[in-house]
């Protein structure tokens, strides 16, 4: 790319306000920008830092390839090129509001039928206007996460950054096969080294991408790299199990199943072309299109409940800890107020270190666990028919042996401290809550128990 394209489209980067990394990778970083003369949001693709010599070759390739693509209305739009501060470049693209296909089928469990089968079909009508390209352009990494979605859930291709462009029957010598992602890579292009990328290895990709859209998951979840290199090839795909108990209630379900399967044909040359696939993708599309509108509202009252319920979050936690921020706050949730009705294990109990020499005691043997007793197998109540045991000296243990079973009671936390010497009284119980105040994910976790104690009249 010569130096005056490069000044008719460079964005000076002053230009884009309020940067906020939306998304990274081993490119380098994604940002959300607001341009203040053009008065919307765009998204800048910048390379890290340790990419800039050998990245800048192949992001200005990119940036032709997308030019060339600017007339297409199901591929990512770019506007310009940034000229940085540290003097490389990053692209300036259309902002998708709602992120990738991957991100939304994580979050929206299952996506409608209508919204899904819209989907498929917008992605075959863009990748065939790629291949209709002169020269055709080859994705050679389409997947969930290079599909991605506006503010109307409609989709755009994009990263081509390992897209090639084809002369004639196979590539130049010069330009390496696409490393593209193993799960969605054609298996011809796993099995030789020397094979080079054609329309029909897109065409491969868009099948297990149908597949993935289907089961709302990644193919091959449980698969090591090593065995998806060896089995593909010789002809094994994803399992469609899952698809036999919904013929009955999905329409024109055996249709895009039929269409999945000739798209992953083991011979290229049996594959249809996206041209070949349009007819059939619109007329599934078409048998859902009446419930277009709904699946697309239904999908965003679901984005909406979880923004409203993360922001929630947010006020709820502590301002001390960090989770308000964290991919994991959404676990908060699940940790509110809860209540012991299993015993724990013996094995996890808690040993004091202040005293080595005290770590066993009276009653346990050597490995920290009572010895057998009669009866004592398959004992296992609840909380609440736990009664209390006697109060615990000054080595954090019962001044007598307890029953095993009633684990509930050992360990050195067990009862109230030495200096609270009460007894028990005839018809207490006992019952261990408690509240979460925050949570937080990794090493040096702790938890705040509070006994209490709580009394049941009797009948006089």
């Amino acid at each position: 790319m010569d130096k005056g394209t490069l000044n008719l489209y460079t964005i000076p980067e002053d230009k884009l306000q309020e940067k906020k990394l939306i998304g990274s990778g081993g490119f380098g970083e994604v940002y959300k920008a607001w341009h203040k003369d053009w008065g919307h949001l765009v998204a800048l693709k910048k390379l890290n830092t340790k990419h800039v010599q050998n990245g800048q070759e192949q992001l200005l390739l990119e940036a032709k390839k997308m030019l060339c693509a600017l007339s297409i209305d199901h591929v990512l739009r770019m506007y310009g090129l940034c000229r940085c501060s540290d003097a490389s470049f990053g692209l300036v693209m259309e902002y998708m509001e709602n992120g990738s296909l991957a991100r939304l089928q994580a979050l929206v469990k299952p996506l409608p039928w209508a919204l899904k089968f819209r989907v498929l079909h917008e992605i075959n009508l863009g990748m065939n206007r790629l291949h209709d390209l002169c020269p055709p352009l080859l994705h050679l990494d389409l997947k969930p996460q290079n599909v991605l979605l506006n503010k109307d859930l409609h989709i755009k291709i994009s990263d081509f950054g390992l897209s090639r462009f084809k002369r004639g029957i196979t590539l130049p010598q010069d330009v390496p096969p696409a490393d593209g992602t193993l799960e969605f890579m054609a298996p011809e292009l796993l099995d030789d080294v020397n094979c080079c990328p054609t329309k029909a290895s897109d065409v491969y990709s868009y099948a297990i991408l149908i597949w993935s859209v289907l089961k709302g998951e990644e193919p091959y979840s449980n698969a090591m790299s090593s065995v998806i290199k060896l089995h593909v090839p010789r002809g094994q795909r994803p399992s469609l199990e899952f698809l036999q108990d919904l013929y009955n209630h999905v329409e024109r379900l055996e249709d895009i199943k039929s269409l999945m399967v000739k798209c992953w044909h083991q011979e290229p040359s049996e594959r249809p072309s996206f041209k070949d696939c349009i007819q059939t993708t619109r007329e599934i599309f078409k048998a859902h299109e009446h419930q277009e509108g709904k699946a697309v509202c239904d999908v965003w009252d679901a984005l909406k409940k979880m923004e409203t319920s993360l922001e929630q979050e947010r006020w709820e936690v502590p301002s001390s800890t960090t989770l308000s921020s964290s991919p994991t706050s959404g676990l908060l949730a699940n940790f509110k107020t809860m209540t012991l009705e299993q015993p724990p294990s013996l094995m996890n109990e808690a040993v004091p270190l202040s005293d080595p020499s005290s770590r066993t005691p009276q009653g346990f043997n050597s490995t920290g666990l009572p010895p057998p007793t009669a009866g004592a197998q398959g004992t296992r109540k609840k909380i609440t028919d736990v009664t209390p045991q006697p109060p615990i000296n000054g080595t954090g243990y019962p001044k007598t042996p307890v029953s095993s079973a009633d684990p509930y009671m050992q360990g050195p936390y067990a009862s109230t401290p030495s200096s609270q010497t009460t007894p028990a009284r005839p018809g207490s119980q006992t019952r261990i809550t408690g509240t979460v105040s925050y949570l937080q994910i990794g090493d040096n976790n702790k938890m705040d128990i509070r006994h209490t104690r709580r009394k049941t009249k009797t009948k006089k």
